[in-house]
């Protein structure tokens, strides 16, 4: 069996968004931390479906899935946060194509389980 190795330095990726007048602005997606992982996963949990037995079925509502991770892992060039209300503002195809890179960076992505468990 290989040795597993990880890296405790925190990922980030450059990303440039065009704002609507046309303006090419800079910013940073970055690894959430086990904390901010853990205030992500529980914020999903309320949104989650459960069956009988009590396993996750589902989700009840995807209102603010995407923001919600976004709003823990995308900063603005001088370095803060962007808010949940600007991030409301984003298309729908800007907010799906941020949230996927935030997962994959965060390790919530199916690719990822499915190397650890294949690794």
């Amino acid at each position: 069996m290989e040795k597993l190795k990880v890296d405790l330095k925190l990922q980030a990726l450059p990303v440039e968004i065009t704002d609507k007048e046309g303006k090419a602005h800079d910013y940073e997606l970055r690894e959430m931390d086990g904390d901010a992982q853990g205030d992500y996963l529980d914020s999903i949990a309320d949104k989650m479906k459960y069956d009988k037995e009590g396993k996750p079925c589902g989700l009840k509502t995807f209102k603010g899935l995407k923001e919600g991770l976004l709003n823990r892992c995308l900063f603005d060039s001088e370095g803060k946060v962007v808010t949940m209300k600007e991030l409301k503002q984003f298309p729908g195809t800007a907010l799906t194509v941020l949230f996927e890179a935030a997962q994959k960076l965060s390790g919530l992505d199916l690719e990822s389980k499915e190397g650890i468990k294949n690794g």
